[in-house]
């Protein structure tokens, strides 16, 4: 191969490697830590402040709720298990894209208590870099920047082997 083309491939290789690169780490790192986003949310949330409510009163809890939130009906979650970042026994959407989940609790009198129930944003800004790589705009824009990043990159690796090939033969 003539050594003008292998050092425009080089050229080619070094530069497509280095742009994409960059912005693939940042991809596949914050992609690493996503791994862990229950537990990084736990660990962002305050302790809870009260006591939840005793799984004995569940079905009371159920029924109290219902009657005064019929759109709980369609989709709730009775938390079994007791973490110090469960704030409510009893927790259900409005519909998917609903962020705030709201809560249901029953006080010591049995009156009930109903809130809706902020998170932190912590988990949810990690995976916007993994799939957007910090690219500011709407996340559609970020993730077709990173799917052109991505064939650049095999762009540098087809480069790559042009250089490598020649001299392994």
């Amino acid at each position: 191969m003539r050594s003008d083309v292998v050092r425009l491939y080089k050229v080619v290789h070094t530069w497509t490697g280095i742009t994409a690169g960059m912005f693939l780490f940042i991809a596949f790192y914050a992609g690493s830590i996503t791994v862990f986003a229950e537990p990084l949310a736990r660990w962002v949330s305050s302790p809870a402040p009260v006591r939840l409510t005793a799984l004995a009163r569940s079905d009371e809890l159920i029924a109290h709720t219902l009657a005064a939130r019929p759109d709980a009906a369609k989709e709730f979650t009775l938390h079994l298990g007791e973490t110090e970042d469960l704030w409510a026994r009893l927790t259900w959407r409005k519909g998917k894209d609903d962020r705030t989940p709201w809560s249901a609790e029953l006080s010591h009198e049995g009156d009930l208590r109903l809130a809706q129930s902020y998170r932190s944003s912590l988990a949810d800004f990690v995976d916007n870099i993994h799939r957007t790589a910090g690219i500011p705009g709407a996340n559609d824009i970020g993730e077709t920047i990173m799917g052109v990043v991505s064939a650049v990159y095999a762009v540098a690796l087809v480069s790559g082997l042009v250089i490598v090939l020649p001299s392994l033969v």
